[in-house]
């Protein structure tokens, strides 16, 4: 069993492979009756500073199902730092990719519930129709 010295470690490590650059898009209540690409009520949003990310692309374009029974294809998979506060109604907003900066952000929207581990959070993503 690792001690949580060790585990603070490993942590650092994980941090440090995390190339690259993405801001957090927070939900906040929604304002009127347009709805998103789930059918939930839009609202506005906030937006986080900057910070490290890792992003996996989806290379399968295989539909999975969600425990409402629908079923969604997953582009990405994000990797943040243990504590982020993400949830699934937030979008993910990659501005750069291996430390190189994207002419236009890709936006996804977070798809399920984030799943915290020892050493990071990490949450699938799709892109919004």
């Amino acid at each position: 069993m690792l001690t949580e010295a060790q585990l603070e470690d490993a942590r650092e490590d994980v941090a440090a492979t995390l190339w690259d650059t993405c801001t957090l898009h927070y939900a906040v209540e929604p304002t009127g009756s347009e709805l998103d690409s789930f059918g939930q009520p839009k609202g506005t949003v906030t937006a986080s500073a900057a910070l490290a990310c890792g992003v996996e692309f989806k290379p399968a374009r295989e539909p999975i199902l969600l425990p409402s029974g629908e079923a969604v294809v997953l582009d990405a998979r994000i990797r943040l730092p243990l504590g982020t506060v993400l949830e699934s109604k937030d979008q993910v907003w990659v501005t750069h990719l291996q430390t190189e900066a994207l002419a236009e952000a890709m936006v996804f929207e977070v798809v399920g519930t984030p799943r915290p581990g020892r050493l990071l959070l990490v949450a699938d993503l799709r892109r919004p129709d």
